[in-house]
């Protein structure tokens, strides 16, 4: 293998021990490969007897084992420590579970013995007979609360929603409390933007916070440049050199050339995917003075993802053409409870938001102080939808708006940020500043297109009289 990690982490000479992940790729039937090697030489490096980082990222391009290295670590631990609890998460439920049978289907080829396994779907896990334990989750909070655990493994990192990420590292690290010697390991592959759980550990791992492990090109790589590919991707496991450069010529040809640089050279693109459509547009659409706002309108509010400031936002439609602006504006978080509580109990409509931390906290408030607010968390998909509805408005040039700064800006730094079945939605982090205005906007729309009928019939009679 030619090829040397963009960047690497220091594992002093005898602190760390190939025994482990030795021990659990002979249970799994296999040989390992020198960059499965360098994966086992960071993770198990040890100081006295806690590990030498006790947070670790492992970027790696696609089909050189990584995660195969890292399940025969786990193995390797559970067969040689007594009780010890471990915990792998892929990009989704289903990936989790095809994990786990793929691991049980290589302990039965391996033929050591010494465990058992549990195949209730959501549930699935190898038992050791020494009391250890290997579990398989999806990535959700709700699946590492209430246990403890000494190894957290989130694979496929890149895929976590990035609104996700800090609800699920809320959800992991409490449960390291109790065990000393606990270690978290984030793993993947480059991803379709700089942001999310992947980019902000390989950042920690980069400035020394973390322990780090990345193949990837450095910045100003040519992707076409197949001479130096193998100086940057150890190779598919288990073929020569020559197999291995065939096979990624084999990729280049059939790849996108923005999916093959991430998927085989570990190149994240230079920003999110575009905005959804041009500032110029947005700006030619507004109107000095807007209509009044109807008796029937969506009332959405969306924090930053600092807690430090938010928008309540209305939207609703008028024949073909959709109306939308921002009520109010400011710093903190503090006032938006009462505020949408007010409006929402005059006008009788429901509060919507996306379901993001801050949002659920505001949420939770209005629940607790003004029972008789309806709320409405958005899921991931009704998220993707408010933001497509929104924009195909814009685009449509079906859409208008009062000239607010608030909102002006936000569009004017907005990005996209891709979701799950070919989705979008406004990213957040993936933005240059605050996009709550925008966020709240889109999803005001949905929430006056979801209004129920009951409530809309009601409405027009009350607008005829």
């Amino acid at each position: 293998m030619r090829a040397k990690p963009l960047h690497s982490s220091v594992v002093p000479t005898k602190t760390s021990s190939l025994a482990r992940g030795q021990s659990g790729a002979l249970a799994m039937g296999f040989t390992a490969m020198p960059v499965q090697r360098k994966i086992w030489t960071l993770l198990d490096a040890r100081s006295k007897k806690h590990p030498l980082y006790p947070q670790v990222v492992v970027e790696v391009p696609r089909r050189s084992g990584k995660t195969n290295a890292i399940m025969a670590l786990l193995v390797g631990r559970c067969r040689e420590i007594p009780g010890y609890a471990c915990a792998y998460a892929a990009q989704t439920g289903l990936k989790s579970r095809s994990r786990f049978l793929d691991l049980d289907r290589a302990l039965g080829t391996g033929g050591l013995g010494g465990w058992t396994a549990y195949r209730a779907r959501g549930e699935e896990a190898i038992n050791f007979d020494n009391g250890s334990r290997l579990h398989f989750y999806p990535p959700k909070t709700s699946s590492f609360r209430g246990d403890a655990w000494d190894v957290v493994v989130l694979d496929e990192a890149q895929e976590v929603d990035p609104e996700d990420a800090a609800d699920l590292l809320g959800g992991i690290l409490p449960s390291f409390d109790t065990r000393p010697e606990a270690q978290l390991i984030v793993s993947g592959t480059a991803g379709p933007s700089r942001d999310g759980l992947l980019w902000e550990a390989l950042e920690k791992g980069r400035d020394g916070s973390w322990g780090i492990l990345e193949y990837a090109a450095p910045e100003g790589f040519d992707p076409d440049d197949e001479t130096a590919w193998l100086d940057i991707h150890p190779g598919p496991a288990g073929v020569s050199a020559k197999r291995a450069q065939a096979v990624l010529s084999m990729r280049h040809v059939q790849l996108e050339g923005d999916v093959w640089a991430r998927e085989y050279l570990g190149i994240w693109p230079d920003t999110a995917v575009s905005a959804a459509f041009p500032v110029s547009l947005w700006n030619e659409l507004g109107v000095e003075i807007p209509p009044a706002r109807p008796a029937r309108y969506g009332l959405a509010f969306d924090c930053n993802p600092e807690g430090t400031a938010a928008s309540v936002v209305a939207a609703w439609r008028e024949g073909s053409v959709v109306w939308g602006g921002v009520l109010e504006s400011r710093d903190g978080i503090d006032w938006v409870a009462g505020y949408v509580a007010a409006l929402a109990l005059r006008d009788r409509v429901p509060v919507w938001a996306d379901s993001t931390p801050w949002n659920n906290a505001v949420a939770a408030q209005i629940g607790r102080d003004h029972r008789q607010v309806k709320t409405h968390p958005t899921t991931t998909l009704e998220y993707a939808r408010a933001c497509a509805s929104l924009a195909a408005a814009v685009q449509g040039s079906m859409f208008r708006h009062s000239r607010q700064p608030a909102l002006d800006d936000a569009v004017a730094v907005a990005s996209k940020r891709p979701i799950t079945d070919g989705g979008w939605g406004w990213g957040r982090r993936a933005s240059t500043g605050s996009i709550a205005p925008l966020v709240a906007l889109s999803v005001a729309l949905l929430a006056f297109d979801e209004l129920p009928a009951q409530r809309i019939s009601k409405v027009l009679s009350a607008q005829v009289r």
